[in-house]
């Protein structure tokens, strides 16, 4: 089925099964992964096919889908991608790999502006946003590694870079976190993801939250949201890390992953913080 390896190589990243002596390990180990393919042996693609893949994922009950892929737009898919958000499906995509800014010449479907849609560019082993990868100020949510990221490959493991090996990332972290809680819906999950991150140098410049994806991060605020600075214990600290973010109107004090910070945000942190979680 997979004429290249990049496929098998993004579901790697995404669901490998680790603590085995064996290979790589994926974020997470108990995922279902769902193949679809519409790239073929030539690498020849239609937009009929990407937009096909959408609607089967979505029809057949996936609640994720990743892409790390990228076309011009088209309304087929934009309706395809609409069509998920209407029924909570979270669309990750690569932002893409031409060292150019989304925001002017945008990638689809990563630069969909719907909020079911996690954009996502990559960095390397420095934490810095190499210049070949694409980014966007309003565009592109978040960065995750990208560079020399080893992962399976057809009858075998490989190097390789790009945005293709960050969007799984993302893909990946996002699974745990509904495996975690099933009742989280897509924007709790985009919320939260786009909240945790840790930032970095240049990134504040170069995407919207500045920062890169910091998966024990999101892993702690959906399971115990009074943790607010990711100690492993709820303490007056976690109170006034909480009220630093909330005054500064910081991305990270958004509790209910609601895309914003309001006072929503401080009732929900109080009572997490009362109950001890």
């Amino acid at each position: 089925m997979d004429d290249h390896g990049h496929g098998t190589y993004c579901a790697g990243i995404i669901g490998a099964v680790g603590n085995n002596a064996s290979g790589v390990a994926g974020l997470n180990w108990q995922c279902k992964i769902m193949a679809l393919k519409f790239i073929s042996a030539n690498n020849q693609a239609t937009i009929d096919g990407a937009v096909g893949s959408i609607l089967y994922a979505v029809q057949e009950g996936a609640r994720i889908s990743s892409h790390s892929w990228i076309a011009t737009f088209s309304q087929p898919l934009g309706d395809a991608v609409a069509y998920a958000r209407s029924q909570g499906h979270l669309v990750v995509g690569g932002a893409g790999n031409y060292g150019t800014d989304n925001d002017q010449t945008p990638c689809y479907p990563a630069s969909s502006a719907l909020d079911n849609v996690i954009s996502v560019s990559g960095y390397d082993n420095d934490h810095s946003m190499p210049e070949y990868l694409n980014y966007g100020l309003m565009t592109v949510d978040l960065i995750s590694p990208a560079v020399n990221v080893y992962s399976c490959w057809t009858s075998s493991y490989q190097f390789a870079t790009g945005t293709p090996a960050a969007c799984p990332h993302v893909a990946g972290a996002a699974a745990l976190m509904m495996g975690l809680k099933p009742e989280l819906d897509y924007l709790e999950v985009r919320g939260v993801i786009m909240s945790t991150v840790v930032p970095v140098p240049r990134a504040d410049v170069r995407c919207v939250t500045g920062g890169v994806l910091n998966v024990e991060r999101t892993l702690r605020r959906v399971s115990c949201a009074a943790d607010f600075d990711y100690s492993g214990f709820v303490d007056t600290d976690d109170f006034d890390a909480f009220v630093y973010a909330f005054e500064a109107g910081g991305g990270n004090a958004d509790i209910d992953a609601s895309g914003f910070v309001d006072t929503d945000d401080f009732d929900a942190f109080v009572h997490a913080f009362v109950v001890g979680c």
